[in-house]
């Protein structure tokens, strides 16, 4: 009986809603009091710090990192000091290895950034339009500069410089029925993808109209979708235009230039629907859900004020007609009328907050205000909940996969060990797979390993394997190494000794696909005799036994 393979991949197809999903998750402050020291921290389940990035500036956008281990994230200006906002990426070790300012008459960055998959960056901005720009246009009872939001796309170039390749504004794309004599006068219900320059929203003041607060980028649609605080809707715009296509109302792929390709959540802004058809109220936290994920392709977002004392999560599924453009009936507002999917518990957040989908279909939220973040599956069951005690908030946290980073983590398990025998196994991979420096505390020559219906001493320790070892005393050692996150193991008829991966697996999670495994014969061992188990733990060997020969697979869900 050998281990024949170690997978360091999640296997999407067997996902399941009961379990934990095996992450890192990655977080940062924002806010708080001036001394606040800001922060980026990346955490396992177990709530410990595989790595931190120090902010030297207070960030106003949650941080994304790479495969390759870089940080991406945006900083505030600091207008005391004459500073611009920053866009920077940070290695591993938190060095600066790109920094640029963007001037704030170019964009003032706010809230969110989006990484794209050709290494560009998406920023959501305002641009700053006078009183009498805004009147220009429209806009009645304008007391203040007026704040629309654009989108940049910026191409990092060297170490310290980018090119704006694309953008997009709200401004090309407004319409008014209040003054006849300009040219963007027009019935506001007859043209849904345009949006009311006279939209009050729940803002104050008239300065930030739109308070866009989140981005996401559909890369097989090639569409942006952006969450509208202010205006209480969600929209989706077509990336696929060139920069002159998206100020005006044809091309791309879509054929709608720059105009909005469709928005939920008030349908009462374009006039068709009313108080009692608004689903959104503050939202934040848009994201659409990749499409190889359960779910794919829908849209989950974190609805904060959901009802006068609650918020929710909500996942939509936008309607598509037969020529895949999101549909719009005459007179009817964009579909669905009500959301997929709802996880509504006793949680508030008037401010930040955010959800996403994760690989085996449980959802990450943060309620920002509650310093919570929870992982719950399809039925709103809690496996897994973080308590942020560290200062500011956390406008939304992001867990990616074990094996999400190109290069392997270092992990730490902890096992213990009885007086005399005990059935041990190897959890990682290691650099040294001798069993004395595995068990520095084992009795020399006592390892012994299981095969052919015979005991056989060794010296090396093969993950997947079970082994007896023998100890003087009762204690513990703890090994470090790379998590082992799927193993397939192969199995004589008989009795059989293995071991675990990195993380417990439940015995009916295990993937016999060829029922080779007699139910009921997993056996433990203790100092008090053999047990019968239904877990398997890191770092302990096991007795199962087998109607055949075969192979049998743990997987980490």
């Amino acid at each position: 009986m050998k281990s024949i393979s170690i997978i360091s991949f999640f296997l999407f197809q067997s996902y399941l809603f009961s379990q934990v999903f095996e992450g890192i998750t990655l977080l940062t402050n924002l806010g708080g009091a001036e001394n606040i020291e800001h922060k980026t921290r990346l955490i396992n389940n177990n709530f410990e710090e595989i790595n931190i990035w120090n902010h030297n500036y207070v960030p106003f956008s949650i941080g994304y990192l790479s495969p390759d281990s870089i940080l991406t994230i945006g900083y505030k200006p600091d207008f005391d000091e004459g500073t611009d906002p920053k866009i920077v990426k940070l290695n591993w070790s938190g060095d600066i290895i790109w920094e640029i300012s963007i001037p704030v008459d170019t964009l003032e960055p706010h809230h969110d950034i989006e990484p794209l998959p050709n290494g560009n960056i998406l920023l959501i901005g305002w641009e700053t339009k006078t009183i009498d720009e805004a009147t220009q246009v429209g806009r009645i009872n304008v007391t203040e500069d007026f704040k629309p939001d654009k989108i940049l796309e910026i191409q990092p170039i060297g170490s310290d410089n980018y090119e704006i390749v694309w953008e997009w504004k709200i401004w090309d794309h407004i319409i008014q029925d209040i003054n006849p004599d300009l040219d963007n006068y027009g019935n506001i219900s007859d043209s849904p993808r345009l949006v009311d320059i006279n939209l009050i929203g729940i803002g104050v003041g008239n300065g930030d109209w739109m308070h866009t607060n989140a981005i996401s980028y559909n890369e097989s649609l090639d569409q942006i979708i952006l969450s509208v605080r202010h205006l209480c809707e969600l929209w989706v715009i077509d990336h696929s235009t060139t920069t002159d296509e998206s100020s005006g109302h044809t091309g791309g792929d879509a054929g709608f230039g720059g105009d909005i390709l469709y928005r939920w959540g008030n349908p009462g802004n374009y006039d068709r629907g009313d108080e009692s058809d608004q689903i959104f109220y503050a939202q934040h936290g848009i994201n659409w859900i990749p499409q190889t994920y359960p779910g794919g392709g829908n849209i989950l977002v974190f609805n904060n004020r959901h009802d006068i004392h609650n918020s929710a999560v909500l996942e939509i599924i936008p309607i598509n007609d037969e020529y895949g453009n999101y549909y719009i009936g005459e007179e009817e507002a964009f579909l669905p009328e009500t959301f997929e999917w709802i996880y509504q518990e006793i949680f508030f957040s008037f401010n930040q907050s955010g959800v996403f989908r994760l690989p085996n279909g449980n959802t990450l939220i943060t309620v920002s205000a509650q310093d919570l973040i929870r992982e719950v599956n399809n039925t709103g069951g809690i496996l897994w909940q973080y308590q942020y005690t560290s200062g500011g908030f956390i406008p939304r946290a992001i867990k990616y996969g074990i094996d999400y980073l190109s290069h392997q983590i270092s992990v730490e398990i902890n096992i213990n060990f009885s007086q005399d025998w005990n059935l041990i196994g190897l959890p990682l991979v290691v650099d040294d797979n001798n069993y004395l420096t595995i068990f520095p505390d084992a009795i020399e020559n006592t390892l012994f390993s299981f095969d052919d219906d015979a005991y056989t001493p060794d010296s090396i320790m093969i993950a997947g394997d079970g082994f007896w070892l023998r100890f003087q005393s009762n204690g513990n050692t703890t090994i470090s190494g790379n998590s082992i996150n799927e193993i397939t193991i192969g199995l004589n008829e008989g009795w059989n000794l293995i071991s675990g991966i990195s993380t417990p697996i439940n015995i009916y999670n295990l993937q016999d696909p060829d029922g080779v495994i007699i139910p009921g014969t997993v056996y433990g061992f203790t100092s008090g005799g053999y047990y019968n188990t239904e877990n398997i733990e890191p770092g302990k060997g096991y007795w199962v036994r087998t109607n055949s020969s075969g192979f049998i697979s743990l997987v980490s869900h």
